[in-house]
């Protein structure tokens, strides 16, 4: 046998706090440091222009690193794919790095938080000899961690 209990509450006083609940609860990101720590952004081939989709999702990193100053350290690894010269991939590679650390402090995050670095052709995960691997290997990774 399971006894019942039947609980109430009595709601004087308590619009007040609800109404500041609620106030709360809009001020909240609809998505959470795990959805965003480690982010993979896409380009289109010899430019420095985000996908939309990673335009998307670089809107919500920013916004979360402007609501939480505990993250001391946002990594950003720029790569490319092998086509085009070693030279210049490197420097594409360094551009977008710089790009998002840029768009970063124009949206208010201290430049100290920050390391970009662009790795040019290095690190590939995926063959150059595809369109889809070479678009894989067009990239900026984002990484945060919390201490």
């Amino acid at each position: 046998d399971f006894d019942k209990i039947s609980v109430s509450i009595n709601s004087a006083n308590f619009h007040k706090a609800y109404d500041e609940f609620l106030v709360c609860l809009d001020n909240l990101l609809p998505y959470s440091f795990d959805d965003i720590s480690f982010t993979v952004l896409t380009y289109q081939s010899n430019t420095a222009q985000l996908s939309k989709s990673s335009q998307k999702r670089l809107n919500m990193i920013a916004e979360y690193l402007k609501q939480d100053p505990s993250l001391e350290l946002v990594l950003v690894d720029a790569f490319t794919d092998s086509y085009g010269g070693r030279w210049a991939n490197l420097k594409l590679s360094e551009r977008r790095a710089l790009q998002v650390r840029d768009y970063f402090v124009k949206n208010g995050i201290d430049s100290s938080r920050i390391e970009a670095t662009g790795y040019g052709e290095k690190r590939h995960i995926a063959s150059n000899e595809t369109t889809i691997g070479r678009g894989k290997n067009r990239r900026v990774v984002i990484q945060m961690q919390k201490l």
